[in-house]
């Protein structure tokens, strides 16, 4: 079999907060500059406690923010690493809301 191509309209960056967070959100800039697609925030909450209390599944939110444009100079480092901040603190202003 032929691999297929994968098209993406948008992409979806969830994180729990960790360190993780910069990491996939830096990915998914360089996917959205290269390629158009917006990127939209998220955060999942209580996956801290997911094998806690003898694996019982907690109770989890999700949080999904509207759609973020890059439009900026995908060759730019410094407006890559801004559109990277402002997906960051999007996620930090949702997770208040809670």
């Amino acid at each position: 079999r032929k691999p297929q191509a994968i098209h993406c309209d948008r992409i979806l960056v969830p994180t729990d907060g960790s360190g993780q967070a910069f990491r996939a959100v830096n990915e998914a800039i360089h996917i959205a500059a290269m390629t158009g697609a917006p990127v939209v925030p998220a955060a999942i909450l209580g996956t801290d406690k997911i094998c806690a209390n003898g694996g019982f599944l907690p109770k989890l939110t999700i949080l999904v923010g509207e759609p973020m444009h890059f439009t900026g100079d995908r060759k730019d480092k410094a407006q890559l690493e801004a559109f990277s901040q402002s997906i960051l603190d999007e996620i930090a202003r949702m997770k208040q809301t809670v």
